[in-house]
């Protein structure tokens, strides 16, 4: 009985892991359809300077200043940068489609709502003060790990209980009778119920070897909820370190981001006055964008780190 208590209690831990997953693919791919969104708008721009350096270069080449090679080299960037952009749009889509199929909805006609906050530029910091009490109480991979490791000790004490002497009481109750008269007072008796031992005692071993098989198989859940644990205690470690990691990461992208843009306004009031060419504003332009787009892939890692570590604690 304490047997398949626990194994029900097993496969219901199982449950609640599956639905934990289930919860941390919809994060992942609601931040990557968010930062295919912000991508997507770095390309645009990306796009949009790219053209204006083609002509910008095309005229040029009309007045005899660059060859036919720096045209053809800006061509060459704009293509690529617009087969970029096409595949964004459909890395988007497929997000989207994800979580419809995740949250139980129907792929075709299921939208991403409009947010007026950026969630990944919003993200809170990692959770402090876990212990690793905490994560067995929680995670329940390790859960059902220990409800396992329950049920195969229950199994094993069965096992053994089969070396001793076995009681039986049967009530029959069929076709007997109780006679109260003189001496015989408790004549009939004998065929309403009977008491019975048996003692197990030419077993050719049988009862010696299902219990060796119910130790090993307890040895071999104890050892696999060891190693779940390891798992879990590194995956853990590993987790807050690359958390940790990438929080310094996205700290030094956005200042070198913020570097790049003034640079591009720099460049722009360069232009204006006649310091500087427009290849030279628009080439600023196009590395701010860049930085942008790493900005936002580096926010997108954090991210899928922050889901990968609360998985981890449970």
């Amino acid at each position: 009985a304490d047997a398949a208590r626990y194994a029900a209690l097993g496969q219901q831990e199982l449950a609640y892991g599956a639905q934990m997953l289930v919860a941390g693919d919809i994060a992942d791919n609601y931040f990557k359809a968010r930062a295919a969104q912000g991508r997507l708008k770095t390309a645009d721009q990306t796009v949009a300077t790219l053209r204006r350096m083609v002509r910008y270069i095309e005229g040029r080449f009309k007045a005899g200043h660059v060859s036919g090679y720096e045209v053809n080299e800006a061509k060459v960037q704009l293509t690529a940068a617009e087969a970029k952009r096409a595949t964004i749009g459909a890395e988007y889509a497929a997000y989207v489609r994800s979580i419809a199929v995740l949250t139980g909805n129907v792929p075709q006609t299921f939208t991403l709502p409009e947010s007026s906050v950026d969630a990944l530029a919003r993200q809170p910091s990692a959770p402090s003060g876990q212990t690793p009490q905490g994560l067995l109480e929680r995670r329940p991979d390790l859960r059902a790990q220990a409800a396992q490791v329950n049920a195969y000790a229950a199994k094993f004490a069965s096992a053994k209980a089969d070396l001793l002497p076995r009681f039986s009481i049967n009530f029959l109750g069929q076709g007997g009778r109780i006679e109260l008269s003189g001496d015989e007072s408790l004549k009939g008796w004998s065929n309403l119920f009977s008491v019975g031992i048996s003692v197990p005692l030419f077993t050719n071993g049988r009862i010696r070897a299902n219990i060796a098989a119910a130790d090993a198989r307890l040895q071999t859940a104890l050892l696999e909820y060891d190693r779940a644990l390891l798992q879990a205690l590194a995956d853990t470690d590993n987790a807050y370190q690359f958390q940790a990691a990438l929080a310094r990461q996205n700290a030094l992208l956005q200042a070198a981001q913020r570097q790049t843009a003034k640079q591009a306004e720099d460049a722009q009031k360069l232009f204006r006055y006649g310091n500087k060419t427009l290849d030279n504003a628009l080439t600023a332009q196009i590395a701010d964008a860049q930085a942008q787009e790493q900005l936002t892939q580096s926010r997108l890692a954090r991210a899928q780190a922050l889901v990968g570590l609360y998985k981890a604690l449970g």
